[in-house]
């Protein structure tokens, strides 16, 4: 199972890009470690600007650095245990 968390997918596309996280941390105003501690997702909550900005310096797009959304999960009715269907 692939990790699909945007910490993951952030060091996932900074590697392919060939870019350290001592390079990477200047763009983003902030030292390795913080990089570091987003990878791990300790820290998380990012806007869309900040993606944005560190998708154009590793030349990916948005989408490759967000995490992919989950498939909805089945809905049952309290009562009688029957599955909602769209």
């Amino acid at each position: 199972m692939t990790d699909n968390t945007y910490g993951a997918r952030l060091r996932k596309q900074r590697q392919l890009a060939g870019v350290t996280k001592e390079e990477l941390a200047p763009i983003l105003k902030c030292g390795p470690a913080r990089v570091a501690q987003i990878e791990r997702g300790e820290i998380g909550a990012f806007n869309s600007a900040w993606t944005k900005l560190v998708a154009d310096y590793l030349g990916c797009d948005v989408r490759d650095i967000l995490p992919e959304p989950e498939p909805p999960r089945p809905r049952f009715c309290g009562y009688c245990g029957a599955e909602f269907k769209p």
